[in-house]
């Protein structure tokens, strides 16, 4: 800040985006033409699986439904 430099930071939501693409097709091409590593690969992989979920209203919860 004392240089008076510029800081962009750009934000983009792409979650919707990854519902169109197939998730093993997706993370192949990342591991073989990119070179994403086990590690990338798995932070990747446990983002776009479906997560259970649960909702209470009141006192009642539903049961467990993936999203």
């Amino acid at each position: 800040m004392e240089k008076q430099e510029v800081t962009e930071l750009i934000a983009v939501d792409l979650s919707a985006a990854f519902d169109t693409v197939d998730h093993g097709i997706f993370t192949d091409v990342h591991n073989k033409q990119y070179g994403c590593t086990s590690t990338a690969l798995g932070w990747i992989d446990t983002y776009l699986r479906p997560r259970p979920s649960k909702r209470k209203l009141s006192i009642v919860i539903s049961t467990s439904t993936g999203m």
